[in-house]
C-alpha cells in the first residue's frame, strides 16, 4: 500500500495544527510578582458557562417558609430550576432566559506556586461574566395549621403561593492549573428576583380564629362567639424581592454555599403589606451533569 506525499503532508499539517490550537486554547501564561517569583499558569477554563452548575444543599433558607434541603440546576443562557422543602412546606421555581449578555471583567484568584510554595499570590486575568434576563415563576406551598413555627409568619393557616416575576442572573467561573497536582476551580451565580405573590387554596384553622366571650346583663349571661373568615385572616396578593445565589470553594470547586436575602410581604392581613426581612444560608455539593466532572 502506497501513501502519497500529498497524504503525508496533509497528516503532518493536521497534526501541527492540532498542537497549535491546543496550545492556544490552553493559554499558558507566566505571571511575575513583586518579589520576583514567576509562576506559569495554564488557564484551563474562564468561560462563565463552564462552572459546576448543579448543586444539592442543606440549611435554613427562608422563602415563604423555612426550607432545609434543596436542589439547583442551571443551564447557561437557557433556564434555571430549583426545588426546596422544609417542615410542612415545599417549593419549586425556575427561570426561562430570553436575553443573554457577556461582559469583559478581570478575575482575581489566589494561588500557590514557584519556589516559595507556602506563599499565596493573587493572579489577575481577563475573563467574561455571563448575565441573563428571564421570566420567573415560583410555586410555594405552606401549611402552618399544625406547625406555625415552619415560617417567619406566625399563624394557623394553609395556602399555596403562585409567584410570577422577573430575574436577572449573573455567573462567573475560572479553572487554573499550576501543576499536575495544583489545579484550582471556582464558580458562582447570583439571581436578583422581583415577584408578585398570588395566594390561592387558602384555609385557616377555624378553632384558632374563634373567640368566645361572655356578656353579663340583668337577665343573665350571654355567650358571644366570633369566628374570623379566611379573608379576615389572609391576604390575596403580596410581593417578594430577594437575591439568592451559590458560590463554590476556590479549590476543587465542589463544596458550595447557598444564600438568600431580601424582603417579602406577609400572607397575614394584620401585617398589611409591610416588608418583612427574609434570609438564609445553606451548604452543599456542586457537580456537573452531562460530561466528565
Amino acid at each position: 500500500m502506497k501513501i502519497s506525499f500529498k497524504k503525508i503532508s496533509y497528516i503532518c499539517f493536521t497534526y501541527i495544527l492540532v498542537l497549535v490550537v491546543n496550545n492556544a486554547w490552553a493559554q499558558v501564561e507566566t505571571f511575575t510578582f513583586d518579589d520576583g517569583t514567576k509562576i506559569p499558569v495554564e488557564i484551563v477554563d474562564k468561560s462563565p458557562d463552564g462552572g459546576r452548575n448543579t448543586a444539592l444543599y442543606f440549611g435554613g433558607l427562608g422563602i415563604g417558609g423555612i426550607k432545609l434541603v434543596g436542589f439547583d440546576y442551571y443551564k447557561p443562557t437557557k433556564y434555571f430550576f430549583s426545588a426546596m422543602a422544609g417542615p410542612n412546606n415545599y417549593m419549586v421555581d425556575g427561570n426561562y432566559f430570553f436575553a443573554n449578555f457577556t461582559k469583559d471583567i478581570t478575575l482575581s484568584q489566589s494561588v500557590e506556586g514557584g519556589p516559595n510554595s507556602g506563599i499565596k499570590y493573587v493572579l489577575r486575568f481577563p475573563a467574561k461574566k455571563r448575565s441573563s434576563l428571564g421570566a420567573h415563576l415560583c410555586l410555594n406551598h405552606l401549611n402552618q395549621i399544625n406547625n406555625p413555627e415552619a415560617s417567619f409568619n406566625w399563624g394557623w393557616f394553609k395556602l399555596t403561593e403562585v409567584n410570577p416575576g422577573i430575574s436577572w442572573l449573573s455567573a462567573k467561573n475560572s479553572k487554573l492549573k499550576m501543576s499536575e497536582t495544583n489545579i484550582r476551580q471556582g464558580s458562582s451565580y447570583k439571581r436578583i428576583n422581583l415577584d408578585a405573590i398570588f395566594y390561592s387554596s387558602r384555609s385557616i384553622d377555624i378553632e384558632s380564629y374563634t373567640r368566645v366571650s361572655y356578656k353579663f346583663t340583668d337577665t343573665g349571661s350571654h355567650t358571644i362567639v366570633t369566628t374570623k373568615s379566611v379573608d379576615d385572616v389572609l391576604n390575596k396578593i403580596g410581593y417578594r424581592f430577594y437575591i439568592d445565589g451559590k458560590a463554590t470553594d476556590w479549590g476543587k470547586g465542589r463544596f458550595s454555599y447557598k444564600y438568600t436575602i431580601g424582603v417579602q410581604s406577609s400572607p397575614l392581613k394584620e401585617d398589611g403589606l409591610t416588608p418583612k426581612m427574609m434570609a438564609g444560608v445553606g451548604v452543599g455539593y456542586s457537580f456537573r451533569t452531562g460530561k466528565k466532572d
